[in-house]
C-alpha cells in the first residue's frame, strides 16, 4: 500500500473514531426518566471523590494544614502554568526560526529548561505531599489539639 494512502486512510480513521467517541449522543445516552438515576450516580460519584458540596465555604475544617496545601497548590498552579506558556513559547521560537540553528538552538534551551522546570515542580510537590501527609498522620494520631 502506498504510504500517502495510508497516511491518509488512517486520518480519516482517526476522525470517525474522535466524531463517534465525541458524539453527544452516546454521552447523553440517559433519557428523561433516567435523570434520577443519573443524578443519583453523580452525587455517588462526587461521595467517592470526597467532595462534599453540601459543606463548601464551611469554615469548620480549615487549620494550619489545610491552609498550607491550598497555599502550595496555588504555588504549584501557577508554576505549571508558567512552564505551559514556556513551552508555547519555545515552540513559537522553534517554528519561527526557518533554520537559523542560533535560533533554533535557543528554542530547543527554553524548552529543556521548562521541561525540567517541570520535574523540579513535580517534585516539589511530591515531597510536599509526602511531608504534610506525614505530619498530618502524626498530629492527628497523637491527639493534639492545636499547633
Amino acid at each position: 500500500m502506498d504510504l500517502k494512502l495510508f497516511r491518509n486512510v488512517l486520518i480519516v480513521v482517526i476522525i470517525l473514531v474522535s466524531l463517534a467517541l465525541l458524539s453527544t449522543n452516546l454521552v447523553l445516552a440517559a433519557g428523561d426518566d433516567d435523570k434520577e438515576g443519573v443524578l443519583h450516580l453523580l452525587e455517588l460519584s462526587g461521595k467517592a471523590a470526597k467532595y462534599d458540596i453540601e459543606n463548601i465555604g464551611d469554615d469548620k475544617d480549615i487549620n494550619m494544614a489545610s491552609v498550607i496545601g491550598r497555599i502550595i497548590k496555588i504555588f504549584l498552579s501557577l508554576l505549571g502554568a508558567i512552564f505551559i506558556v514556556l513551552m508555547i513559547y519555545g515552540g513559537y521560537e522553534w517554528m519561527m526560526a526557518r533554520g537559523n540553528t542560533e535560533q533554533i538552538d535557543k528554542a530547543r534551551e527554553t524548552i529543556k529548561n521548562a521541561i525540567i522546570g517541570l520535574v523540579i515542580v513535580v517534585g516539589a510537590y511530591a515531597i510536599s505531599y509526602f511531608v504534610l501527609y506525614y505530619f498530618t498522620q502524626n498530629y492527628f494520631q497523637s491527639g493534639a489539639t492545636g499547633f
